[in-house]
């Protein structure tokens, strides 16, 4: 497994699981679930399937491999699409 990221480093804390606002600034906004085991429900589209906590950074991937980084910070995770547009992405808990 010699360059690969160890699975131990990977995490998807329960704490985070719930229904967030997931924000593509400037284009759309919708309900986003965060369940546990790293999938995601309510809100799952083509680019946004699972998730996963990576070195502090929330991951979200889907068919395209991981399409967003977000970074904790005031309560809101935010951060950017890592390909296509490149917008960018607030995520804040609804419950």
């Amino acid at each position: 497994r010699s360059g690969t990221i160890s699975d131990s480093l990977i995490t998807t804390p329960d704490e985070l699981c719930g229904i967030w606002m997931y924000e593509r600034v400037e284009h759309d906004k919708r309900k986003l679930e965060l369940l546990p085991g790293g999938k995601i429900g309510e809100g799952k589209g083509g680019n946004e399937k699972s998730w996963y906590m990576f070195n502090e950074k929330l991951h979200i991937a889907g068919e395209n491999g991981v399409i967003a980084r977000l970074s904790y910070m005031d309560e809101v995770f935010s951060g950017q699409w890592t390909k296509f547009e490149k917008m960018r992405i607030i995520l804040s808990r609804l419950k």
